[in-house]
């Protein structure tokens, strides 16, 4: 087990989830935000978001790029195979996990799939199932103000202080115009 993704994740606990966002149907994606909110150095525009959502982030997140399910005190409420997010069902899902605070992290060997207990049995469960080394896709993210915690294909775990985060962050949010030519003479 890697201790230093074991310490990291288990600084969610205690902190109250107040945005869960799922992606499009044909993407596994899950944001939680989670703790304080921050104000985001970028507004998102996004008109799915709320305005909460766009202008605030979480001082704790999660971002599930793998299969994940939501359950609830009844059973299962939802998964990332639900044909659409837009569902009634779906929606009241991501709406009862953004009312509630994070009770037990749990990490699992050897894949590091990850599950988050919630208030009243909720409970939201990740599966490390990506494995293609050459995807730029992810199992899970986990950032707090302590830093960020990567678990990648076939659970290979990154590490990254919170410095060196925003740092990557920053290059990766100035990619796209890297070597545009404005057509401006100096």
């Amino acid at each position: 087990m890697d201790a230093e993704l074991e310490a990291l994740v288990e600084t969610l606990v205690g902190q109250p989830c107040w945005s869960a966002v799922a992606g499009d149907a044909d993407d596994y994606a899950l944001v939680l935000d989670l703790g304080d909110k921050e104000r985001r150095s970028l507004r998102l525009a996004n008109p799915k978001l709320t305005f909460l959502q766009r202008t605030y982030e979480g001082s704790h997140s999660l971002l599930v790029e793998c299969a994940w399910r939501i359950d609830a005190p009844y059973g299962v409420a939802v998964s990332c195979f639900d044909a659409s997010r837009s569902t009634d069902r779906t929606l009241d899902a991501l709406d009862q996990i953004a009312k509630r605070t994070v009770r037990a992290v749990e990490t699992a060997w050897p894949g590091y799939d990850l599950t988050l207990r919630f208030d009243d049995g909720w409970a939201l469960h990740a599966f490390a199932i990506e494995t293609d080394e050459k995807s730029s896709r992810k199992n899970w993210h986990c950032w707090t103000p302590d830093g960020l915690v990567v678990v990648g294909p076939r659970s290979r775990v990154e590490h990254a202080t919170t410095a060196e985060a925003r740092a990557a962050f920053r290059r990766l949010r100035l990619a796209p115009f890297e070597g545009f030519d404005s057509g401006d003479e100096e």
